[in-house]
């Protein structure tokens, strides 16, 4: 009984990931942040931060100037575990190119 209750926490579990991969497109990002970085890992990182910062940007109990600073934190720390720092008056740029390279 116990593992049957495992397994069925697992497939929901599962069924959960892949409804919200699909439903922000999620899987998509993933695959263009590889492809532009070239690395699972400094993708994983990516991915991380921009979810964070999604959650951040939908937070409405936040003035702006806090969301700024936690859009800061949530940049440095991408950038202390990737080395990857782009200035945000070239990160346009750098999405433009990016989009340009994978469709």
């Amino acid at each position: 009984a116990v593992s049957l209750a495992v397994g069925g926490a697992g497939a929901v579990l599962a069924w959960h990931v892949g409804y919200q991969t699909w439903k922000h497109g999620l899987a998509n990002a993933f695959l263009k942040s590889m492809l532009r970085k070239g690395s699972w890992t400094a993708s994983l990182w990516h991915f991380w931060a921009m979810w964070d910062r999604s959650a951040l940007l939908a937070d409405d109990a936040l003035t702006e100037e806090e969301k700024v600073q936690k859009d800061r934190n949530i940049n440095g720390r991408y950038v202390r575990r990737t080395g990857e720092h782009h200035p945000p008056d070239k990160k346009d740029e750098i999405r433009a190119e990016a989009r340009a390279q994978t469709g």
